[in-house]
C-alpha cells in the first residue's frame, strides 16, 4: 500500500519526497522537482499508475478462491469488497484528476484541463490496446 501512496504523491505533488531506506534502517529522504515535466508526459505517467493500480487489483481478486470455503467468507467478504471499492475509487480519482485539481486550484485552469485531456487520451490508449490483446487471443 505504501508504493500506491508513493505512486500517487509523485503523480500529484509538485514536488515529490520518496522515502528511501539506509543501511541503519532510518529514513532518508529525498525531494524531487519535476515541475518540468511535460503534459503529455505527466498524463502517460498518470495512466500509467492507473493501469498498474487496476493490475494490482485484478490479481488481489484472482487470489479470491483462496479464501473460499471458510463461513467467515459469507460475511466479512461483501465488507471487504466493499471497502475496496471505496479505496479504490480514491485512489484512482486521485491518480487522475488529482494533479489536475491541484493545477485548477491554482488558477492554471488551461494546464489542467490539457493535463487531464492527456490523461484520458493515454488511458483510452490503453483501453483499446488491452481490448485489441484479448481480441487476438481469442482469435
Amino acid at each position: 500500500m505504501l508504493i500506491v501512496f508513493t505512486i500517487i504523491n509523485i503523480l500529484i505533488a509538485p514536488s515529490f519526497v520518496i522515502s528511501v531506506l539506509n543501511d541503519n534502517r532510518h529514513s532518508a529522504i529525498i525531494i524531487v522537482m519535476f515541475n518540468k515535466l511535460s503534459a503529455p508526459f505527466l498524463g502517460f505517467l498518470q495512466a500509467t499508475g492507473l493501469v498498474v493500480y487496476i493490475g494490482m487489483l485484478v490479481y488481489f481478486f484472482t487470489l479470491g478462491p483462496l479464501f473460499s470455503g471458510k463461513e467467515d467468507v459469507e460475511f466479512f467478504g461483501p465488507i471487504l469488497a466493499l471497502l475496496l471499492f471505496v479505496l479504490s475509487a480514491v485512489i484512482s480519482a486521485l491518480l487522475v484528476l488529482g494533479r489536475a485539481g491541484v493545477l485548477f486550484w491554482n488558477k492554471a485552469y488551461r494546464q489542467a484541463f490539457t493535463l487531464l485531456g492527456w490523461t484520458l487520451g493515454w488511458g483510452l490508449f490503453y483501453f483499446v490496446g488491452i481490448v485489441l490483446l484479448v481480441l487476438q487471443s481469442k482469435l
